[in-house]
């Protein structure tokens, strides 16, 4: 059986005028959805609903269909694997009003095939992902600063960890993978002008100040893995060595500096540890951030070990939890939440292996795609930019989702459902016959 999707070519029905505004309308989110991720609320449900109904337009007003590449059809097909996991899951552990809340999110995850439908079929403009990026960066640190610092820019409430309009951890993981995203970008504005390359190197700084204005331990942690994948790349310029070298020195700076408060917030974090594991469990040295953390992390590992194959499904880790607690093998803190602060532990203990399964793939097939990507030499130098893009959004969503669950909430998901299809089709912008063309 053949699957195909329907694609714009030379030989499009579609009436031009239309086909023109859903161009305008996606073009304009790519400015809009990170300019408003962290700072606005519901824009970014919008972006995406409004998306849904632009696929259908052009699903409607079509012209012929072509047969899908294999990249895409495996893509397409981690996708399901991960949403028919999810649903049997839930539906073998039994579905309650707090399962039927998670059990939306995974659905969500579906609308990332129109929201690829849409970015594969106009073959936007690149600038538009550059120059996004790079807004998005800006403000959102710009808001944190003036959250945390009172400072009239914005008219916001003071938070001492700044935070956005969402919680903390969420504003400033994604600040910061925004800002890193358009260092991957660093190249295309050098091939505009030299001093463009200011851009990218000010956006991936603002998206570091914005995470240690956050507090974001987890955030931080993905930086160094986030660097080994930027100075990989097989196009590592000088300027590329620069900029990196220049960040190094900023987050040295930011760490002596005792104003920024991260020397002492990783101390404390250390020493949280150490105290953890020097503890019993009744000690309330696992009741405090960190311990709290740990103590969840290992009930979601005793469930997982007590029902490995399909674990006890979504919505039941902190009941399940609550005989270990009660058998004394667990400290009370290891219930304070409804879910273990890590996503990977979560889906252990919720969807058993199977899940895990399910979202390996889930992360392990785009991130493939985007590594063949960037060592094509088929593809133009926007479309492997775009591909070391999507390998560093993938590295930081794997690295922020060990420290929170993003695939349980709603912001993170409609974060991860519009790059990853942007991202995606990004590569395809340009067929390698107009490439050869342009050479």
């Amino acid at each position: 059986m053949s699957v195909s999707f329907q694609s714009m070519n030379s030989g499009l029905p579609l009436k031009s005028n239309l086909f023109k505004i859903v161009s305008y309308i996606g073009s304009f989110f790519l400015i809009l959805f990170p300019f408003s991720i962290t700072i606005l609320p519901e824009v970014h449900g919008i972006v995406i609903a409004v998306s849904f109904v632009l696929a259908a337009i052009l699903f409607l007003f079509g012209g012929e269909t072509v047969s899908l590449k294999t990249d895409e059809k495996y893509f397409f097909a981690s996708i399901f694997f991960m949403i028919i996991t999810v649903v049997s899951v839930s539906a073998y552990a039994g579905i309650d009003e707090m399962v039927m809340k998670k059990l939306f999110k995974y659905l969500y995850l579906l609308l990332v095939i129109p929201v690829y439908y849409v970015y594969r079929t106009i073959k936007f403009n690149y600038a538009l992902v550059w120059y996004g990026l790079f807004i998005g960066a800006v403000v959102s640190a710009l808001y944190g600063i003036n959250q945390a610092m009172l400072t009239p820019l914005f008219n916001v409430d003071y938070a001492w960890r700044a935070q956005g309009v969402t919680n903390a951890i969420i504003y400033g993981d994604i600040s910061l993978i925004m800002g890193v995203l358009c260092l991957s970008g660093i190249g295309w504005f050098k091939s505009r002008a030299k001093w463009q390359i200011i851009y990218p190197i000010i956006a991936c700084l603002m998206g570091l100040v914005a995470s240690v204005l956050s507090q974001s331990r987890g955030g931080w942690v993905a930086i160094p893995f986030l660097s080994l994948v930027f100075l990989w790349d097989q196009k590592v310029y000088f300027y590329k060595y620069v900029s990196s070298l220049a960040i190094i020195v900023v987050i040295t700076i930011i760490y002596i500096i005792p104003q920024t408060g991260v020397e002492s917030k990783l101390s404390m974090t250390f020493s949280n540890i150490q105290m953890y594991f020097d503890s019993d469990i009744y000690s309330r040295y696992r009741q405090t951030s960190i311990g709290v953390r740990l103590e969840a992390g290992r009930a979601a590992w005793l469930v997982f070990v007590e029902n490995p194959f399909i674990g006890v499904g979504w919505g039941n880790l902190q009941e399940n939890a609550k005989v270990f607690v009660e058998n004394g093998m667990l400290n009370k803190s290891a219930i304070t939440y409804a879910h273990p602060h890590n996503q990977f532990l979560s889906i252990m203990a919720s969807g058993g292996i199977v899940a895990t399964i399910a979202v390996f793939f889930l992360f392990f097939v785009p991130v493939k795609t985007f590594y063949q990507a960037c060592k094509s030499s088929e593809l133009s130098s926007d479309a492997r930019r775009i591909g070391l893009a999507g390998i560093l959004f993938i590295v930081g969503f794997v690295i922020f989702n060990m420290s929170e669950s993003f695939l349980e909430r709603s912001r993170t998901v409609s974060f991860f459902i519009f790059y990853l299809a942007v991202f995606m089709a990004g590569i395809r912008g340009m067929n390698t016959e107009e490439i050869r063309n342009k050479k």
